[in-house]
């Protein structure tokens, strides 16, 4: 079967919320917060180096330079570099940032639990919609 279908689940937009909030809940519980700092700094730093330069100078961390003479320009490299590599969930009031990678995996997880339900579900309804036929032909049956 393929992924969740919405016309089993009763008020979409409810239903859409819940799961949602099911998602954020998992990826809190499951995952570890991305530090868009250290991940914008360590890219910053891998790409470029003031050893060139000499002196003193020599053992500066360009992140760092960036981040004391222009944090506009910290605040703009962070922004570009970790746009693409996290998302920013809100559960219950707190606000972290996770990695893309870590998120997808917990909505496959949520959408497989999902589909599982709704296979069960539909099973059951089937069971039902027999059982009720069969009481029906026993019942015309006397």
């Amino acid at each position: 079967m393929g992924r969740l279908t919405f016309q089993y689940l009763p008020y979409y937009p409810l239903a859409m919320k819940t799961i949602i909030a099911k998602l954020h809940a998992n990826i809190h519980a499951n995952c570890e917060p991305f530090d868009r700092d250290a991940y914008a700094a360590s890219s910053l730093n891998d790409s470029y180096s003031f050893k060139d330069v000499g002196g003193p100078f020599s053992d500066m961390l360009p992140s760092e330079v960036l981040k004391e003479m222009d944090p506009t320009a910290w605040n703009e490299h962070v922004n570009d570099c970790t746009d693409s590599e996290c998302f920013e969930i809100t559960h219950e009031g707190e606000t972290e940032n996770y990695s893309c990678s870590d998120c997808e995996a917990q909505k496959e997880d949520l959408l497989d639990e999902l589909d599982s339900q709704q296979d069960e579900e539909e099973d059951e309804a089937k069971k039902a919609e027999i059982l009720a036929k069969h009481q029906e032909l026993l019942a015309h049956s006397f």
